[in-house]
């Protein structure tokens, strides 16, 4: 898609429309065109005990057509026990959205919230996710949604790597079923297992990837932007990245 020139009137009415949605979603009433000051690096998380898991081959799933890959998916993950993480959940919490989706995002782990309801990013977190995809022209029935592990994580919410390992199977069928023009990673577990880069979520963010040759990129989650509003400049350069690649032919 060819640029235009900074100074053609089209250009400025383009950036004034993205600068209004970035004020509208932050809740800001004026917008300045001033990138952020970088971020502290992000605090990594505390080393979990590891967890037992089968070693059992996944059944053959993905097919030509990416509905009846994961509906088949689902069925499969119903009763999963691969990990210790089963033992804390009250059901699975599937992927939800388009399954012809052409782009899909994928959180660290499920919350107390997504645990209750069965579907990802839920709660004020899942709100605001919905505030950052229409900023971009996007819903939540566009994308696919989904988390690296399926299960509901310890009280102390930090998903195991060994869990990461035993669901990642499940995640590689869900981007392959789906093939979608674009991967979006929200947090830090996620992108750093995807990526293979032990680098805290400040590092890897805004910076091209590909995974499973899909092109990735890396932001910050709804909660950590919940937690701290100053990194939602940070998140809204992602986002336009994001939108950038969408119109790329």
């Amino acid at each position: 898609m060819n640029e235009l020139p900074e100074d053609d009137p089209a250009h400025l009415v383009r950036s004034l429309a993205a600068s209004l949605r970035f004020a509208r979603w932050t809740g800001a009433e004026a917008v300045d065109r001033a990138w952020a000051r970088p971020m502290e690096p992000a605090r990594q998380p505390t080393p979990q005990p590891a967890v037992a898991r089968t070693t059992a081959p996944l059944p053959q799933v993905v097919t030509a057509d990416p509905v009846v890959a994961l509906e088949r998916l689902r069925a499969r993950v119903a009763g999963c026990e691969r990990c210790g993480h089963a033992a804390c959940r009250t059901q699975i919490v599937f992927g939800q959205g388009s399954p012809r989706a052409r782009v899909l995002i994928v959180g660290d782990a499920p919350g107390p919230a997504e645990d209750a309801a069965g579907q990802p990013f839920q709660g004020e977190a899942g709100a605001l996710l919905d505030k950052m995809l229409g900023a971009i022209g996007l819903a939540r029935a566009d994308v696919w949604l989904t988390t690296i592990a399926l299960c509901r994580p310890p009280e102390a919410g930090v998903v195991s790597a060994a869990a990461i390992a035993a669901c990642s199977p499940y995640l590689r069928t869900q981007i392959e079923a789906i093939r979608p023009q674009v991967v979006l990673l929200m947090g830090e577990a996620v992108a750093q297992f995807l990526l293979k880069q032990p680098k805290p979520l400040a590092e890897l963010r805004g910076q091209w990837n590909r995974v499973l040759d899909r092109p990735t990129l890396a932001t910050w989650p709804p909660d950590a932007l919940l937690a701290n509003p100053a990194k939602k400049r940070e998140a809204w350069a992602d986002l336009q990245q994001l939108q950038k690649a969408l119109q790329t032919p």
